[in-house]
């Protein structure tokens, strides 16, 4: 068996060695006759894989180690009987901790409450679920949109998105979804700026092309919005430099990028790897992680939960670091190559989990153990 694997899998040799032969690209693959008598590809979103890649090949099995699945061509998939599967939901405690790090980072720099304020959110699948859970811990109230679900009759008591609009932040978690009757191409233009409440936050992790850049900027411009939080881009890995002046946290989409997402995507693809070849699963990529740097936190008493939070959360994922990388691509001489750089060259970022919180306060253990923390009594 002949396996062609993006080499930014976590753990794709140790893992995937024992099955066949494989052969490795970076990002995208230049020459696609590689393929031609491969049985596997195993892809990121960086690949477009339709037609025009595998016509021609004898792939059997695609296989995408992220949660979009944009960049697959289902239809053709179907058409030619070729099994595929995704990573669905791997990165996204990632995701949620990132939102979670960019309020808490932006409370702190502009010297506001997070309590009391109103959050809305857009798209209330494996993220967005998430945010919420965290969110609330805050003394956040969550309200929620997300017509698919409503329409499948979700018990949950869902908002129209007029009244996502009227709250303090807006935090985006949806596919891309170019037409249809859940079009989310351009879901945030003028039109949707012109209704939000004025001052407000608004977080883009979902995908660039859902937010018309032009018209955020715009809504800056004009006090709409106060603080904004970009992850992802137009045209992305080519992006607009000229709007991150306009944003107060700007990351090379990279909020679903921790270590301990990255092997659990793996670990997803493997297994319905396995399945869909009969063969034996050997490994547990989980236990491939490295230690990481566990400390434990004793917390009694304190005089701003807030602030506590966030000084904690630095110590594991300071996204003033990403944000100030991130902006040095302004003065690169190749955008899409530092932008792609930054993303296959990320640093091991670990999630809250590894994290020890000790505490005899009630209060305090609920509100680290709803963000994510690890408890210890």
């Amino acid at each position: 068996m002949k396996i062609v694997v993006d080499s930014n899998i976590l753990y794709a040799e140790e893992v995937f060695s024992e099955y066949g032969d494989l052969f490795f690209y970076k990002n995208k693959i230049e020459n696609r006759d590689v393929l031609k008598d491969a049985d596997v590809l195993l892809c990121r979103s960086t690949m477009k894989v339709n037609k025009d890649l595998l016509e021609g090949t004898n792939i059997k099995f695609v296989a995408t180690a992220t949660s979009g699945i944009e960049h697959l061509d289902i239809g053709f998939l179907n058409e030619r009987k070729i099994e595929f599967c995704d990573a669905k939901g791997s990165n996204s405690n990632s995701v949620a901790e990132y939102v979670i790090a960019a309020l808490l980072e932006l409370s702190h720099r502009y010297n506001f409450e997070l309590t009391g304020k109103t959050l809305g959110i857009v798209g209330w699948g494996c993220v967005g679920k998430k945010v919420e859970k965290k969110a609330k811990a805050l003394g956040l109230n969550v309200l929620v949109n997300d017509p698919p679900l409503e329409d499948k009759q979700v018990e949950k008591d869902f908002v129209p998105l007029d009244d996502i609009l009227k709250c303090d932040i807006i935090t985006l978690h949806v596919p891309l979804n170019n037409e249809g009757k859940y079009k989310t191409l351009d879901l945030f233009n003028n039109d949707k700026f012109s209704k939000m409440k004025k001052g407000s936050i608004f977080i883009n992790t979902s995908r660039g092309k859902v937010v018309n850049e032009n018209d955020l900027i715009d809504a800056i411009k004009n006090n709409v919005i106060s603080y904004a939080v970009l992850d992802v881009w137009q045209n992305e890995p080519d992006i607009n430099i000229d709007i991150l002046k306009y944003i107060n946290i700007a990351t090379p989409h990279i909020a679903g990028h921790s270590l301990d997402a990255k092997a659990l995507g793996t670990e997803m693809i493997l297994d319905k790897f396995c399945s869909f070849f009969n063969f034996q699963k050997r490994i547990d990529v989980l236990k491939l992680l490295t230690e990481p740097d566990i400390f434990e936190e004793e917390i009694n008493g304190y005089t701003n939960l807030f602030e506590k939070l966030r000084n904690i959360i630095v110590k594991i994922y300071d996204i003033n670091k990403d944000d100030l990388n991130f902006r040095k691509i302004i003065s690169q001489s190749n955008i899409k190559e530092y932008f792609n750089y930054l993303r296959n060259n990320y640093w091991p970022r670990r999630e809250f989990y590894n994290t020890s919180i000790k505490t005899t306060n009630q209060e305090l253990k609920n509100v680290f153990e709803q963000i994510g923390f690890n408890i210890k009594l």
